[in-house]
């Protein structure tokens, strides 16, 4: 079965910058899966003594892209995912591994006409999952050490990893790059989403030379074409 890695960091930093402040935890979810994870300091204490060694969590979260058939995040590719890698880079770790990317920020712009904050869309879709605000004040305080504080920082990265889980639903069958799971998984027969076999046929896509049946999945939603058949020529 397609691992699908959802995933959400939390970090101290100044203009964004990796080389300018630390991860504080990163937050990661397994699609299917109910648990949510928490890569963290091992101690406050620990943490204290020196908040910029973020080894620990880089070597961490390496590991688990590493086993990910598929990465989802909300401005992941942007943000996250360069931030993760110039850390990694920093402690010699060596690099992320080449994984296909969903970054659903860039899924939303592609089809949406809307403010797309995670924040935003989350109330204007309905999520069940909301963002939790913080104020400068915890960031600033978490950045210290905290305890309090950073635990506010994991909740906060917690709820971001469920809201962008909730996204992924609604916005997958609408991306553009997220690769077929029934390649992945072996069964080309049904949804390359979902692998549900309720496709429905819902006309064609024509070219000049060929043309491709459309499918409509009744679960996911998602719309799909099949191989090119060649139209035949009129003697």
């Amino acid at each position: 079965m397609a691992k699908i890695l959802v995933f959400d960091i939390e970090c101290y930093t100044h203009d964004f910058s990796a080389d300018k402040g630390y991860l504080l935890c990163i937050g990661y979810k397994w699609l299917g899966e109910k648990k949510v994870g928490m890569i963290r300091p091992k101690s406050f204490t620990q943490f204290r003594k020196d908040p910029t060694n973020d080894r620990t969590m880089c070597q961490e979260f390496l590991k688990l892209a590493e086993q990910a058939d598929l990465v989802v995040g909300w401005n992941s590719k942007s943000f996250d995912w360069r931030f993760l890698q110039t850390r990694i880079m920093k402690w010699k770790l060596g690099y992320l591994p080449p994984v296909p990317h969903c970054d659903l920020l860039l899924t939303s712009r592609n089809v949406t006409k809307m403010r797309r904050t995670l924040d935003n869309t989350g109330k204007f879709f309905g999520l069940k999952n909301q963002k939790i605000p913080l104020d400068l004040n915890q960031w600033m305080a978490a950045g210290r050490g905290d305890p309090k504080a950073l635990q506010s920082i994991f909740d906060h990265c917690k709820a971001d990893v469920l809201m962008t889980e909730e996204a992924y639903h609604l916005f997958a069958p609408l991306s553009r790059v997220h690769p077929n799971v029934g390649i992945i998984d072996g069964d080309l027969e049904g949804c390359p989403l979902c692998k549900s076999k309720r496709l429905h046929q819902r006309g064609r896509v024509t070219a000049l030379r060929h043309y491709r049946i459309r499918y409509h999945c009744q679960d996911c939603g998602r719309w799909s074409t099949s191989a090119p058949i060649r139209n035949k020529r009129n003697v």
